[in-house]
């Protein structure tokens, strides 16, 4: 027999017979003592134990087929992105209501010995990283930067300092999630020490982790040592030397240069990263 139920409230039946199968469609709940299970499955109440799992079951079981247009369960892990340069929008899937958003920022690169006279280098900073949940819209575009990696400078006596890389960011309405970029290392200063690059800054997570600052480099007696670049959230900072030599690039995403000793670059910051996590 036909049998639909469009109406408020409740219906109770002490007993159906049904000639074909019972098409329950999503969000509809039917109590029943069938088997006597007083705990609700799946948004239906069973005696005992639920008939079938309505989630992707197409076989009747007991005349009874459970409609699977719902869509999926919130929570549902969708997929991943990941932005290792430039800037643009993210446009989210139609089924994504949720967002983990994870921003490192830039590493600062090496300081280099020879500026000014001076003889090595202090190491960058590292990224900050911000990590945050965000309830978005599906199908919607939100827009991003990923932080570029500083200039190394030039050689030279003397020659041209290194820059300072950019900030990461992801927003989504009023909120900014920000991995801000590590500063460059310095060169030696008259007292025979080079400071190192601040770690990045971090904001606009649930939880945020400023980069690593970069090690101060020194000149002892007939011994240079360049100071080590910065660790970001994830990416390491390069590793300083005690001999003549270029200052090691930081590692991927977002660690600082190490700093250099004599007229050899500091090494390279790396890029930022953006990681997107979708979610019903």
């Amino acid at each position: 027999m036909p049998f639909a139920w469009g109406g408020a409230g409740g219906l109770t039946v002490s007993r159906l017979t049904f000639d074909t199968d019972l098409v329950v469609p999503a969000g509809l709940k039917i109590t029943t003592d069938h088997l006597g299970e007083t705990t609700p499955s799946h948004g239906i109440v069973f005696d005992n134990k639920a008939l079938l799992d309505h989630l992707g079951e197409t076989t009747p079981s007991h005349g009874i087929v459970f409609d699977n247009t719902a869509g999926p369960v919130p929570g549902t892990y969708l997929g991943t992105t990941i932005y290792s340069s430039g800037s643009g929008n993210h446009t989210t899937g139609a089924n994504t209501h949720k967002v983990r958003v994870t921003c490192i920022g830039s590493g600062g690169p090496g300081g280099w010995g020879n500026v000014a006279g001076s003889a090595c280098g202090g190491g960058g900073g590292g990224g900050g990283a911000a990590v945050k949940t965000l309830t978005v819209n599906p199908s919607t575009a939100y827009a991003y930067v990923v932080g570029a990696a500083g200039s190394q400078g030039a050689s030279g006596s003397p020659g041209t300092q290194p820059s300072n890389g950019t900030n990461t960011t992801f927003v989504v309405g009023g909120t900014t999630v920000l991995g801000g970029a590590g500063t460059h290392g310095t060169g030696q200063d008259a007292a025979g020490y080079a400071a190192g690059g601040a770690g990045g800054a971090a904001s606009g997570g649930d939880f945020n982790f400023p980069g690593t600052a970069g090690e101060y480099a020194g000149l002892w007696g007939s011994v240079k040592l360049g100071g080590s670049g910065g660790s970001a959230g994830i990416g390491g900072g390069g590793v300083g030397f005690d001999a003549s030599a270029a200052g090691t690039a930081g590692q991927a995403p977002g660690g600082g240069g190490a700093g250099a000793i004599g007229t050899n670059l500091g090494g390279a910051g790396t890029a930022g990263l953006i990681i997107v996590e979708e979610f019903v």
